[in-house]
């Protein structure tokens, strides 16, 4: 990682780099700017594989919309594909909107 300054990447700044380093080692991460021969921009994640895969019950990889497409699907309507990020025009959430405030076809 490094420090970016008004727009510009910084390498000399060696008091920034010092505090980051700090941050990074308090989330848990290894810093090279510890070590002997110093690296200063990397960082370094050194869990045992039993930390990770204690995470992994945890981690979901579900769409945040699912629960909404589970939803309707439970309450008779009828969605031939899942397809989370197809993009709607703005007319079609005003049908949308005007549908659920009871517009009629």
């Amino acid at each position: 990682m490094v420090p970016i300054v008004n727009g510009k990447v910084t390498y000399s700044n060696l008091k920034l780099f010092d505090q980051i380093g700090k941050i990074g080692q308090n989330l848990g991460l290894t810093w090279g700017g510890s070590w002997k021969i110093k690296d200063l921009t990397h960082f370094q994640y050194d869990s045992k594989i039993e930390e990770v895969t204690k995470l992994e019950g945890k981690i979901t990889n579900e769409h945040w919309a699912d629960k909404y497409y589970t939803y309707l699907i439970n309450n008779g309507v009828e969605i031939q594909e899942k397809r989370f990020d197809d993009k709607a025009s703005r007319g079609e959430m005003f049908k949308i909107i005007a549908i659920l405030k009871g517009y009629k076809e």
